[in-house]
């Protein structure tokens, strides 16, 4: 690694905060499109298992080994066990500090899933409206749960830092969320000190948080921005070289820009490539690797130049189900030769 400063790092996806994507055989067991619905009919001692069994401490150790200094671990605003059906987990992230200070790991705690919902997508817990900025008690209830993460873990040595909140919608109000970020980065202040960093979600909308939170007056906050090919149809239609070209230039573009005024890391990325056409034998997978290995190293290495650029990235995500796709599963990669650090 060349820069021991920098960010290099794993999401823990699905562990934690359950998604149909990462783990789909468990939403088919029970029928169920999101961790809410999943809940009310899934036994508690098969969630329970699957946070025992889904991440290990070999895991920790795999990533260590590895090169990667630092995992981004999601959490939900129900990991305190307040809010049923969802499962109190937080033991599990004790867990995650121990296993990380063993293996010299640190950890960015991701508060992944907002009370109301911040999206409105599956991985804030549950799909359907945008509602956690419409009650100021959905507010006031995220603070307190940061509030408690930041007490807990101020003086674990693994701590570097603290995510606010993962993909606020784009229609959320900016002045709205911008006076939240200010209020929750005063509270980790004053319990964790300046040494904690504090990760603000740049809502898809990057250029709005140039000039927020500027130094001296704020310290040790990063903007996190997701990079991500497979949403767009736009992406889908071009060839190869072109999706690798496009890429390239619009991220590197707005890393530049914004790190004049505030470091950036891709707290998200991956290798899902949908402008590639996978039809045949695609549950083989030493044809799999055949047939792909080369653009997947190609766009591995295109985002990784960009992204070195910055103070540091998160792949999306460290494991999934899918023997399709490996595009989010950071370990097939790796153990197919096919993502070195």
């Amino acid at each position: 690694m060349k820069n021991k400063n920098k960010l290099i790092g794993v999401n823990l996806g699905g562990w934690l905060v359950l998604e149909k994507l990462i783990t789909p055989s468990i939403f088919e067991t029970y029928g169920a499109d999101d961790e809410y619905s999943l809940l009310m009919k899934m036994p508690k001692n098969a969630i329970r298992d699957h946070y025992k069994n889904f991440i290990t401490e070999e895991d920790f150790q795999f990533l260590a080994n590895i090169g990667i200094n630092t995992i981004r671990i999601p959490f939900g605003y129900w990991i305190f066990g307040d809010f049923p059906p969802f499962e109190k987990n937080i033991q599990y992230l004790d867990f995650a500090f121990d296993m990380a200070e063993k293996y010299g790991l640190k950890i960015l705690l991701d508060l992944h899933g907002a009370p109301g919902s911040q999206n409105g997508y599956d991985h804030s817990g549950r799909i359907g409206d945008i509602n956690w900025d419409k009650d100021p008690k959905n507010v006031v209830s995220t603070l307190d749960i940061i509030e408690k993460i930041s007490k807990r873990y101020a003086e674990r040595k693994a701590l570097f830092g603290i995510e606010l909140l993962n993909e606020p919608h784009i229609s959320i109000d900016i002045n709205f969320l911008k006076a939240f970020y200010n209020d929750a980065y005063k509270l980790i202040r004053r319990i964790c000190g300046n040494e904690v960093a504090v990760v603000i979600s740049d809502s898809f909308r990057p250029y709005e948080f140039k000039d927020f939170m500027p130094f001296p007056e704020f310290t040790n906050v990063i903007l996190d921005s997701h990079f991500y090919q497979c949403f767009s149809d736009d992406f889908r239609k071009i060839k190869f070289n072109a999706f690798l070209k496009r890429g390239k230039s619009e991220w590197s573009n707005t890393i530049k820009i914004i790190q004049k005024t505030i470091p950036v890391i891709s707290g998200e990325w991956s290798l899902v490539i949908d402008c590639l056409n996978f039809n045949e034998k695609l549950s083989d997978e030493s044809y799999l690797v055949k047939k792909v290995s080369k653009k997947y190293k190609d766009y591995k290495k295109m985002q990784c130049n960009v992204f070195n650029k910055s103070a540091g990235w998160f792949f999306w995500t460290y494991k999934t189900e899918d023997k399709v796709n490996w595009g989010w599963n950071f370990r097939k990669l790796v153990e197919n030769g096919l993502f070195l650090i």
